[in-house]
């Protein structure tokens, strides 16, 4: 498959969300919009709304389109969006760990929970006695405790049941959880029916979540 950039994904993305408006013929209006345009244009704050939202509002003018909103809210949303499932998915947990921890004031406490060592065993259990490669996702034993402060963690084994494996795989790709590790070569087809065979039906799976509660130092 082609690898896209980052920039090029998140122009994608930033298509897909704005869509809606270009099938309707114009930007999307909520009850509260007029709201919004009017603090752009005269900045005086209306009650029950938010100032830093007229700040997008403010590039329709600018621009003299109110496209130039629903463009740029669809970028800021596609990056956001992109960012979290780079750091989430696998690629930085530890930088986005550090980075949320960063944001605590001293006596700070982040509670968070996330998924352990054992999440998915069963599935990976059926590669290693087959000798083939497990494209599943290495999930940390304990959070990736940053300096500045202490953390503890208590872990829950919840059970899936499925009829088969397949019912597993496609319940993967339903949450959007069926990202390999980055680097793994897919199995070939008649592999991969060896490790679903391997399985077999009634296919219990275990999700091992991990519940950590880190504070920042005083």
């Amino acid at each position: 498959m082609p690898r896209f950039s980052s920039p090029a994904l998140v122009a994608l993305a930033a298509m897909v969300l704005i869509w809606p408006a270009f099938w309707a013929g114009w930007p999307l209006v909520f009850f509260d919009s007029g709201d919004y345009l009017a603090m752009a244009a005269t900045w005086e704050v209306v009650v029950y709304r938010t100032l830093p939202y007229a700040f997008v509002c403010a590039l329709g003018w600018l621009a003299g389109s109110p496209w130039a909103i629903v463009a740029a809210q669809g970028v800021l949303s596609a990056w956001v969006l992109h960012e979290a499932t780079h750091a989430f998915v696998g690629a930085r947990p530890l930088a986005v760990f550090a980075g949320l921890t960063a944001l605590l004031a001293p006596g700070g406490t982040l509670l968070f929970a996330t998924l352990g060592e054992h999440t998915f065993a069963e599935w990976r259990r059926a590669h290693r006695d087959l000798g083939l490669p497990c494209g599943a996702r290495h999930f940390p034993a304990a959070p990736p405790w940053p300096p500045g402060g202490s953390g503890v963690v208590e872990d829950e084994r919840l059970f899936a049941t499925h009829p088969d494996a397949q019912a597993f795989l496609r319940g993967l790709k339903t949450i959007g959880a069926h990202l390999p590790q980055p680097g793994h070569r897919p199995l070939s087809p008649g592999d991969l029916r060896r490790v679903l065979r391997r399985l077999g039906a009634d296919v219990t799976v275990t999700w091992h979540i991990l519940y950590g509660r880190w504070e920042k130092a005083p």
